[in-house]
């Protein structure tokens, strides 16, 4: 039941950006399409996937064991992780800011023994 959402890329023409901004939800092991939604060029990927969540995750909880969106940092926000929170699903997003785990090991204090 692993699904994850994948932002599609803008082509550049010339000096501007042009086209549109899909969306993809499909399973990750098979690829197969959940849902493809095409938006504006002006838009970021991310924006309304937690109302995504909440439309896929009662038809999928019924027919799979564990169903768990993931996504990379651009779906890490609130929102989604609050839709997900809501449907009562496991997630994996990549937070892209590894910063404050890259500092943990200098705040403990080490000790010779």
């Amino acid at each position: 039941g692993l699904w994850r959402f994948r932002a599609g890329r803008r082509p550049k023409c010339g000096a501007s950006l042009v086209g549109y901004h899909p969306l993809v939800i499909s399973f990750a092991k098979t690829q197969e399409c959940l849902r493809f939604i095409n938006s504006p060029g002006n838009t970021v990927s991310p924006e309304g996937t937690e109302d995504y969540v909440r439309e896929l995750a009662p038809l999928l909880k019924p027919r799979l064991s564990r169903v768990t969106p993931r996504g990379n940092s651009a779906f890490a926000k609130q929102a989604i992780f609050d839709a997900c929170d809501d449907e009562h699903l496991h997630y994996a997003f990549d937070r892209g800011d590894h910063s404050p785990h890259e500092r943990l090991p200098l705040a403990v204090p080490s000790t010779a023994s």
